[in-house]
């Protein structure tokens, strides 16, 4: 958990509110639920685009929900799309949607600009992940110690039934 949060720490990533839901993944049956994905974000990246939080949207192909970044600015502006078409203020409603594409025209110019930084960091972040992972899970050579002659005691059926059961809805919460 150290390296975890030293990975963390040394890119600068903040984890985001989540909103919309507690989970986002589900076991097809229903029968179990998690809170298995989202995003770690640079506070410079945060702070720059004026990202507010995540956002679990609606389970649909997948067990996993998908998660949506709120950007603020860009919240506030479909808002104010929604007043203006049920104001009948068209001329108005064109005016911020050619707007809102000619923000993102831009945004898109300014990214592919940044791509080669980020292809790096890309890197340098795969390099990083790839070594906490073999460090941390590499293979020891040790002999294993033998159990033979270690009495274990053995649960009943009716308590084994109990702990592989799923757990109910309110267990969860």
């Amino acid at each position: 958990m150290r390296e975890f949060k030293k990975f963390v720490t040394n890119f600068d990533l903040a984890d985001l509110p989540l909103f919309g839901g507690k989970f986002t993944w589900y076991r097809t049956n229903g029968s179990s639920m998690s809170h298995l994905d989202q995003f770690l974000l640079p506070e410079g990246l945060i702070a720059n685009l004026k990202i507010g939080a995540q956002e679990v949207g609606c389970k649909d192909l997948s067990n996993h929900s998908p998660i949506w970044i709120r950007i603020e600015e860009v919240m506030q502006k479909i808002n104010d799309l929604d007043i203006l078409v049920a104001a009948g203020e068209w001329e108005a409603y064109k005016k911020l949607m050619e707007d809102m594409l000619l923000e993102s025209t831009i945004m898109l110019n300014v990214m592919r600009q940044r791509e080669n930084t980020l292809m790096k960091t890309s890197r340098k972040i795969k390099f990083e992940v790839g070594y906490l992972f073999e460090k941390r899970f590499i293979k020891m050579d040790y002999k294993r110690l033998k159990l033979d002659g270690v009495h274990f005691n053995v649960i009943s059926s009716i308590e084994s039934a109990t702990l592989e059961s799923p757990f109910l809805l309110e267990e969860i919460e």
